[in-house]
């Protein structure tokens, strides 16, 4: 009879339906090296589980279209057939800085643009 061993990960981002994770790395995870050698052990459980997950840094957070980007790219490798991200209009207007908002309220017939 085999024992089969049941094991807890988490995870910070899952993708049930596609079986797949994001995990943030913050400045911890370097600094900390009880937090480094966690998630070493944990990126090996997930490996294990062939769970397929992309790091996700500070740094990338900077680049939003290439982080989303590579989120699309991480779903469809593992099966979603989606459209493709949309940088139109709305990401727009969720990527322009509050005070550029502000004097487009103000001044409604200036053009501002939003920053990617």
């Amino acid at each position: 009879m085999a024992v089969t061993e049941t094991v807890t990960i988490l995870i910070d981002l899952w993708f049930e339906q596609w079986r797949c994770a994001l995990e943030y790395e913050g400045a911890q995870h370097q600094t900390d090296r009880a937090q480094y050698v966690a998630d070493i052990d944990r990126y090996v459980l997930m490996r294990r589980a062939r769970i397929d997950y992309r790091q996700v840094t500070k740094e990338s957070l900077a680049m939003p279209r290439n982080l989303v980007r590579r989120v699309h790219r991480l779903l469809v490798d593992n099966g979603y057939d989606g459209p493709p991200p949309d940088f139109g209009v709305r990401w727009e207007v969720l990527f322009t800085r509050l005070r550029d908002l502000e004097q487009c309220r103000r001044h409604p017939r200036r053009q501002h643009r939003a920053v990617s």
